[in-house]
């Protein structure tokens, strides 16, 4: 049979300096012509890894339009155009996470007003977390089980080196049950719900719960697949810049995100509509 499902998936891969970055205003002003309207450019995201490549690839398409088509549009047009470039939506992952966070407030449950924090304030509160874990007998019990095979420096070493590992240790578990590595996994896991119901009760949040929180609002809540067909409405083309620096949680957000896309089912291959990810 064959295969009339219109998503595209293109991968673009090549040295620093060659034309990468402009390889995407390339693709992006084809589905322009193809559709013959900027009303194209609401249906696109754009993922960048730095606030300054988001603001580079604004302005390249900002600067393209503006010196071509843009001077000889109607007023009419004109207001159009710069409503649209207005809302592009280009920005880095921790933007575009943040987005989705906010605007699902209700249903994942957090301060739609949060804060987020940096690095100097996340270490002091997760220092924080890890006294209050050690003032618990319980849990102060099963430490001094750990400190049988390991100096205490050395555990602190570990614990925090944990917290720096996002967003492996999130996403991974040891293997062995019982093992040394299972038992700093658990202590780890306690210190870090700590940690996040701190930040819950002051309405704040750091970078590495931008990506937990998105991951899990797009496959683990029950409200995920509202989340996703809100996304699936929006959204046809997604256009993801320095794929490389993609870390293993933000690529399972993309690809969940596209998750039905590539299944070849769902609202877009029913409409025969253009989808694909870049």
């Amino acid at each position: 049979m064959e295969n009339k499902i219109p998503f595209k998936a293109i991968i673009k891969e090549a040295s620093a300096g060659t034309g990468k970055t402009y390889s995407i205003m390339d693709e992006i002003f084809k589905l322009k012509k193809k559709y013959n309207s900027y009303d194209i450019f609401k249906k696109i995201v754009g993922i960048t890894f730095s606030e300054s490549a988001a603001i580079e690839l604004k302005e390249r398409l900002i600067n393209i339009i503006f010196n071509e088509e843009y001077k000889n549009a109607t007023d009419e047009e004109k207001i159009k155009i710069q409503n649209i470039l207005l809302n592009l939506n280009f920005s880095t992952i921790h933007s575009f996470a943040r987005r989705i966070l906010k605007r699902f407030s209700i249903f994942i449950k957090i301060d739609p007003f949060f804060k987020i924090i940096d690095e100097n304030e996340s270490e002091i509160l997760f220092s924080e977390a890890l006294s209050k874990i050690f003032s618990e007998p319980e849990n102060l019990k099963f430490f001094y089980e750990i400190l049988k095979n390991l100096k205490l420096n050395n555990f602190l070493e570990i614990i925090f080196a944990m917290k720096r590992l996002h967003p492996y240790v999130f996403l991974g578990k040891p293997l062995k049950e019982n093992s040394l590595t299972d038992k700093i996994t658990k202590f780890y896991r306690n210190v870090e719900e700590v940690y996040l119901n701190m930040k819950n009760q002051l309405g704040y949040l750091d970078f590495d719960d931008l990506e937990k929180l998105t991951y899990k609002s797009l496959s683990e809540h029950p409200d995920a697949l509202l989340i996703l067909e809100d996304f699936d409405e929006k959204i046809n083309f997604i256009f993801v810049d320095e794929f490389q620096d993609t870390n293993l949680l933000q690529w399972e957000i993309i690809e969940k995100l596209i998750e039905e896309w590539v299944s070849g089912y769902g609202a877009k291959a029913e409409k025969g509509e253009d989808y694909g990810i870049y």
